[in-house]
């Protein structure tokens, strides 16, 4: 059986081809929620300094094929 992997992708602002996406794969769930609340953290910072665009965070794992938006 393979190992589960935790995939996370952040959905943010646009560029000229469109919305800009990264993904990123940990090894266990809570790594992967800690990059987000790292994330939201970082984006309140950012927001006091700028408008904060519209964006989508995605976290799945390879063992289903459910799908979590935030």
């Amino acid at each position: 059986m393979d190992d589960i992997r935790w995939c996370v992708q952040v959905c943010h602002g646009y560029d000229e081809d469109g919305q800009t996406e990264s993904c990123v794969i940990f090894d266990t769930r809570d790594e992967a929620i800690q990059f987000i609340m790292d994330y939201l953290d970082e984006l309140d910072v950012a927001c006091e300094t700028q408008e904060a665009n519209n964006g989508v965070i995605r976290i799945w794992s390879t063992t289903t094929d459910q799908l979590i938006e935030l």
